[in-house]
């Protein structure tokens, strides 16, 4: 899908709500995000099929690290750009 691994630039091409999940972890810079903290961002559950979908999108192609209790974060190229 994506051009380079983590290219920030072809967000508008992940299916919803993926690019509302990159702009609130980039958001959250350095911090491990909660599941539950991304969902009230963006005033979502954080179950369901229109959320795994988005989330399987932005790990399907290198978007973010899953850190301890399935906390995320953008992988380091994309919190430095």
């Amino acid at each position: 899908m994506f051009d380079t691994p983590h290219d920030p630039n072809s967000c508008a091409r992940c299916l919803a709500p993926a690019p509302g999940m990159i702009a609130a972890l980039a958001a959250q810079g350095e911090a491990w995000t909660p599941p539950a903290l991304l969902a009230s961002m963006l005033g979502a559950a954080p179950r369901g099929g229109h959320w795994n979908g988005g989330l399987s999108n932005l790990r399907n192609n290198n978007l973010v690290e899953r850190g301890a209790g399935g906390t995320l974060r953008l992988v380091k190229e994309l919190r430095d750009g």
